[in-house]
């Protein structure tokens, strides 16, 4: 063998254990592959191979086609084109196609005609506007045409891609209703017609925005006496509003929902056991809620005074004896009392416990005297003695 610089040389054993290593290989397949891949179309098939190699020396040991199946059209919507509007003189006509959504191949196209205008035909001079109002106010819709004898019918629609649909009772070339939030988006438009012809009106949205409560006015913390009435009210925009009022010991405990406060005023009487209570409304649509601030019930308290004290009284026996008393404030009880001398016990008179007191005299009672304990939470007040004496 001639070696590279032009001498000979003998091969070395290595060429014979190579030689050798080749003749007992084995190959180790690797993974598969995919090669030649061709994407199939509407009308033509795809495919790719896969083969397989040695891990070792790359040889390919297998190769496998497979044919993706073609996709075949997919028909779009109808399109019109090569319009021609009629006249009342000449028809028109447009071209409706369809083409495939993957390729945009034309798979179909028909051929219409238009009749003609009729000389009676119905044009509109003013069309359905875009609308923008808030939820619970009143929206409107109106439109105006031409041509003799005409009559009118609403459609609605919840969005573009919804059936048209018939709204009942409304026939007039105006339309009004009260908004609500879930017609937001609506569509509407009017078909117009006579014996002779009809058309329709452009299509006109509906956008409905949010009139959730805004409160105003808060209301405001008052002061009242034991005993007496006092307010809180509250002021907000909007429009359907409903009211409830809630209350609370103090800042740290939890709102409680007063039953039956519906209005936009509390009225509430005020007692001790109340003397720093809180209260809020919440003030609630169909658009949301909202709360108003903390106002705060100081209540005084507020003692029995009397204004009149009760008088000595003469009578004869047998005859109706009666002891008055007047006290304020209305929230008080009465119980009255007797004793036989100016230094007797007095004694409770059972039943006796309104602001008078009425009996008949007896020759034993001339003598007696009397008088009333006035009480309510916040105190009490004994009244002047009186004396039942001898008419």
């Amino acid at each position: 063998m001639i070696g590279i610089d032009g001498s000979h040389y003998v091969p070395s054993g290595n060429i014979t254990l190579h030689a050798h290593w080749a003749k007992n290989h084995k190959h180790t397949p690797g993974q598969k592959v995919r090669e030649n891949e061709v994407a199939p179309t509407c009308i033509k098939d795809g495919g790719y191979d896969e083969a397989v190699y040695c891990t070792e020396c790359n040889k390919e040991l297998s190769r496998v086609h497979t044919v993706v199946a073609k996709l075949g059209h997919l028909p779009g919507e109808p399109v019109r084109e090569n319009e021609v509007p009629a006249t009342t003189e000449t028809e028109g006509s447009y071209d409706e196609v369809i083409y495939c959504d993957r390729c945009h191949e034309e798979l179909s196209r028909e051929h219409e005609i238009i009749d003609k205008l009729s000389t009676t035909r119905i044009t509109f001079s003013a069309q359905p506007k875009n609308t923008t109002v808030k939820s619970g106010v009143k929206a409107k819709f109106n439109v105006k045409a031409t041509g003799k004898e005409r009559n009118y019918q609403w459609f609605s629609r919840a969005n573009a891609n919804s059936e048209w649909r018939e709204i009942e009772g409304a026939v007039k070339a105006e339309y009004s209703f009260t908004a609500e939030l879930n017609q937001n988006g609506w569509q509407f438009y009017c078909a117009v017609w006579n014996d002779d012809v009809s058309a329709d009106s452009a299509t006109a949205t509906l956008t409905v925005t949010k009139d959730a409560p805004v409160i105003k006015t808060q209301p405001k913390s008052i002061t009242v006496k034991s005993g007496s009435k006092g307010k809180f009210t509250v002021k907000a925009s909007g429009k359907n509003l409903s009211y409830k009022w809630f209350s609370r010991p103090n800042a740290d405990a939890e709102w409680t929902e007063i039953a039956g406060e519906t209005k936009a005023t509390l009225n509430i009487v005020g007692s001790m056991d109340k003397n720093g209570w809180e209260f809020c409304c919440e003030v609630q649509n169909p658009d949301g809620k909202v709360r108003t601030n903390p106002a705060k019930l100081t209540v005084t308290p507020q003692a029995p005074k009397i204004s009149t004290q009760p008088k000595d009284v003469k009578a004869k026996v047998g005859a109706k004896a009666t002891f008055k008393v007047k006290a304020s404030p209305k929230n008080v009880t009465y119980q009255w009392y007797y004793r036989t001398s100016e230094t007797g016990e007095w004694v409770l008179i059972k039943g006796a416990t309104a602001a008078s007191y009425s009996f008949t005299a007896t020759e034993a009672m001339f003598g007696y005297q009397f008088r009333c304990l006035v009480k309510n939470t916040d105190g009490e007040a004994w009244s002047n003695i009186a004396t039942l004496l001898r008419k």
